[in-house]
């Protein structure tokens, strides 16, 4: 996007979008100014399906972009919510409720899948207190994008029981996670970041069935607490007429006798099934090629 279409997007049409100003001459401005990111999308989406020996219609590729561009648009103006979040739906809570008396911390793995940003928002719902890990605005993003950023974050804390607890680049761990871990807190943390762009404390995995490797730090910590690690997706799937249904997905917790390199495999296992059935719901398509640590000649520690 050029600057002037970043703070249409950003400032003028999410906040419409949000109040339910949905017209398909909004819409349609809105793909204009995202045709590159589509571009993108659609190439790793061919990349993604390239893994699993599919050989899709070009039908089902435009119908899978464009569920990719909504829940973006969904996911992105759900900041604007003024008057309370949108209502999530919420499946497998008896899951966490079952170690919710364990006194012991809980790690909620998941991906940037859906509204990522909200899934603290969509346990406070429900009456649960979750922090989520987020890494700090990125000083190399757009003004206009981090100057969004600021605010989705800003204003999603004030729905959340819990809070945000920042990371830096270096992958330094705040001491907030080590209090929340002995006070037996409940934390939200994403996974999903390629070695371009956290490179610190990583463990090799297969994902999508390609050698590749996922930040280790946070569920090490959280062994050395022995907490309880479960996977969640937050899902945004589009219906008729811009409506959406968002849904919590909260999936059983790991077995206790898991390592380190056995929960993140198996992370890598669930993230990779979701994505291969709804790839609209991950954010990565686009840069599915950084997933890929088999194109190094050396696989860097």
């Amino acid at each position: 996007m050029t600057p002037f279409q970043e703070w249409l997007y950003y400032f003028y049409d999410l906040p419409h979008w949000a109040a339910g100003h949905r017209g398909m001459s909004r819409w349609r401005r809105i793909c204009r100014a995202m045709a590159p990111e589509a571009s993108l999308f659609e190439a790793g989406l061919r990349t993604l399906w390239q893994y699993n020996g599919r050989d899709p219609v070009q039908k089902e590729i435009d119908d899978a972009v464009e569920r990719a561009l909504q829940v973006k648009v969904a996911r992105e103006s759900d900041a604007f919510a003024y008057l309370g979040s949108p209502r999530f739906e919420v499946e497998g809570l008896e899951h966490l409720q079952k170690v919710m008396g364990q006194n012991r911390p809980i790690i909620l793995l998941t991906g940037h899948v859906g509204n990522f940003y909200a899934l603290s928002v969509a346990l406070a719902q429900v009456g649960i207190v979750a922090s989520s890990l987020a890494r700090s605005v990125a000083p190399s993003n757009s003004y206009p994008r981090r100057s969004f950023e600021r605010i989705n974050y800003f204003l999603s804390e004030h729905r959340m029981r819990g809070g945000w607890i920042y990371a830096n680049y270096a992958g330094k761990l705040d001491r907030q996670l080590v209090t929340m871990c002995r006070n037996g807190g409940m934390l939200v943390v994403l996974l999903d970041l390629p070695r371009a762009l956290f490179g610190a404390g990583r463990r090799p995995v297969r994902f999508m069935g390609r050698t590749s490797s996922l930040p280790a730090r946070t569920v090490e910590l959280g062994q050395k607490y022995k907490a309880v690690f479960l996977t969640a997706w937050n899902t945004i799937e589009p219906e008729k007429d811009f409506l959406f249904r968002r849904c919590l997905r909260i999936e059983p917790p790991f077995p206790d006798d898991d390592d380190v390199d056995g929960i993140l495999q198996a992370f890598a296992d669930r993230l990779s099934s979701l994505v291969i059935v709804e790839p609209w719901q991950w954010s990565g398509v686009p840069i599915i090629n950084q997933f890929d640590e088999s194109r190094f000649k050396c696989t860097p520690n």
